[in-house]
């Protein structure tokens, strides 16, 4: 991806579709930008969307995580998803700008995800002991900026 694609596309609910090393898999999966614009010199925070969903509803119980911290998604709830998934709001991907743009993206998928379900994202990291606090701060704004 090119630095003017990048500042064209990513902005809170883009939806990515790639692989990447901090996975299990070698198969691409979806990418959720949960924050709104990524400036220059700031952090991408981006969610992972998985289709173990069960797997991820017991991690969550054996953690002692609340339920809050991850999100259910129905097939309907998105044109591109073909699979009962979820996104594990404890387990995201940070990265610099700068970094995002090197990304191997397969594909930059429209429309948006739903900001309903972005938000629930966002408030599934306010709520995760995991997720650390300069990262919360970060989202904190997308939710101001989400009620003005």
């Amino acid at each position: 991806m090119q630095r003017h694609e990048f500042n064209l596309f990513f902005r809170r609910g883009t939806v990515l579709y790639m692989c990447h090393r901090a996975l299990k898999s070698s198969e691409p999966h979806y990418f959720i930008v949960l924050n709104n614009p990524p400036y220059e010199g700031r952090k991408v925070v981006m969610s992972v969307v998985t289709s173990r969903v069960n797997t991820l509803r017991e991690r969550i119980k054996l953690l002692g995580f609340s339920e809050l911290t991850w999100v259910e998604l129905f097939k309907d709830c998105y044109p591109h998803l073909t699979k009962h998934s979820a996104v594990n709001c404890n387990d995201l991907l940070i990265v610099s700008c700068d970094e995002a743009v090197g990304y191997p993206v397969k594909h930059v998928k429209s429309p948006d995800f739903p900001q309903k379900y972005v938000l629930l994202m966002i408030r599934g990291v306010l709520n995760s002991p995991k997720v650390a606090d300069e990262v919360k701060e970060l989202l904190r704004g997308e939710v101001e900026k989400w009620n003005k």
